[in-house]
């Protein structure tokens, strides 16, 4: 599905996101939805029973996976424009997560 935003006044101003869309083939990471648990830590004088670790959700483009790590990037640059030789497109923004802490992932 793809969608496009316009959005833009009379008077010229505005958003219009209508340009190059990519197949899936082009993007070659899949997009996905990871939910995560957080680590906390308190110095109150709180019971251990009412700590407890909040489950968090991250989107991105999965980058790499190994046994301990998960990585995702929330950009995908088909230009290069850093100009780093790499294979397009360049994942930047990368967040890393322990395998552990991470509680399921869906693609979306």
């Amino acid at each position: 599905m793809v969608t496009y935003i316009n959005s833009v006044d009379t008077d010229g101003v505005g958003l219009d996101t209508a340009g190059t869309t990519r197949t899936q083939e082009e993007i070659k990471y899949k997009c996905c939805l990871i939910t995560w648990k957080d680590i906390i830590a308190s110095n109150e004088w709180e019971k251990h029973e009412d700590i407890k670790c909040p489950e968090l959700m991250s989107v991105g483009w999965l980058v790499y996976q190994d046994d301990t790590t998960i990585k995702i990037a929330n950009t995908l640059d088909f230009d290069d424009w850093e100009d780093k030789g790499a294979d397009k497109p360049v994942p930047y923004g990368i967040t890393a997560f322990p395998k552990g802490c991470v509680v399921k992932i869906d693609y979306l």
